[in-house]
């Protein structure tokens, strides 16, 4: 984290797990308040967005890794330069919980000596039916870890804003952030508002490109039709 200055400073959370727990699903809900249905794999993808609070700006980064173990690389670098971490499961998936446990010693490993937050994440409540993960277990190893555990449901946007809210309200910070001050209508500069802005002035340059383009063939009409009348006078 760089240190607040000139009221404004950065955060970096990484969010880790297994291929296919709902990180992207996760990510997606709170930058986009969107879900993708169809399931593709995350190689690596960076999203930014600035929050609010009063006179004060924070910069959150989050880093969505993959969960594929054929790239350990990145996820090096990944943990190298976070400073909270999102351990995230599939509630599920026996494997996934377990998983964590390989994540968790790296980070120990990468992050030696260096101040950084960790929350476990169990995603897909909705799928109670297919429980393979005890809450009691989870809730074991968090306490075993030192940090918090929480479930949610990224398909059914529950508890969402929550797990950011609980790592940003760790960091120490000139002000109080609440959970609104996550929420899309006070947060602001999210890549895909930036997106929407840029296509939104695309269009009305094209559009006053054209009507020059239209301006200009009628003057030039006007001025064959100027010359003709001269020529028969």
């Amino acid at each position: 984290m760089t240190s607040p200055c000139c009221n404004a400073a950065e955060y970096c959370l990484v969010v880790l797990g297994s291929a296919g727990v709902g990180k992207t699903s996760l990510v997606s809900r709170f930058f986009y308040d969107k879900l993708n249905d169809n399931y593709q794999p995350t190689l690596q993808d960076s999203h930014r967005k600035e929050i609010m609070v009063n006179d004060f700006t924070l910069k959150l980064h989050v880093i969505d890794t993959t969960g594929k173990n054929e790239f350990p690389a990145m996820r090096k670098w990944s943990i190298m330069h976070g400073d909270a971490f999102a351990l995230v499961y599939s509630i599920d998936d026996l494997a996934s919980f377990t998983m964590l446990e390989v994540i968790y010693q790296q980070i120990l490993e990468e992050k030696s000596g260096k101040d950084y937050k960790i929350l476990i994440v169990g995603n897909k409540s909705d799928l109670e039916v297919d429980r393979q993960v005890a809450q009691s277990s989870a809730n074991l190893t968090a306490a075993n870890w030192g940090c918090d555990h929480m479930e949610i449901s990224a398909k059914n946007d529950q508890n969402v804003y929550s797990v950011f809210f609980n790592i940003l309200t760790q960091i120490p910070l000139p002000c109080r952030i609440s959970l609104e001050h996550l929420k899309p209508s006070t947060s602001s500069w999210d890549s895909n508002t930036r997106r929407k802005k840029f296509n939104k002035v695309k269009s009305v340059t094209v559009m006053d490109s054209t009507a020059s383009t239209r301006r200009n063939r009628m003057m030039s009409n006007k001025r064959k039709m100027i010359s003709q009348s001269c020529i028969i006078s």
